[in-house]
């Protein structure tokens, strides 16, 4: 996954929850922003990361750190190998969380208001 991807997914993910609370208006705010979130996870969140022991032949070895990140569904989560972690994808779930909670609630209100 690249940034661009990365991006195009939390785009994705405002307009869900745009769509979510435009079409189900009677549906509770707390559930829309949930399934949200549980869709934020389910595309950042990463799920099995290699150790530097399972690096590839003649990469530098970083006993430390890990050397990649996927997640569940096999995805390459985007800088992973700059920061030698899986925090790349646990901010990109904490963003689109907050992300589909804004737009969730962004439009409740103009819906009340109109």
């Amino acid at each position: 996954m690249s940034w661009a991807v990365a991006v195009s997914l939390l785009v994705g993910l405002a307009v869900l929850g745009a769509l979510l609370a435009m079409l189900l208006p009677r549906v509770r705010t707390w559930i829309l922003v949930l399934i949200g979130v549980a869709a934020s996870l389910a595309l950042f969140l990463p799920g099995v990361c290699a150790t530097a022991i399972a690096s590839p032949p003649g990469a530098p070895v970083d006993f430390d750190g890990t050397t990649t990140c996927r997640t569940y569904y096999g995805a390459t989560l985007p800088g992973a190998e700059a920061f030698g972690n899986d925090t790349t994808g646990s901010l990109l779930a904490f963003l689109g969380a907050a992300i589909v909670l804004v737009s969730v609630i962004l439009v409740r209100r103009r819906q009340r208001r109109g």
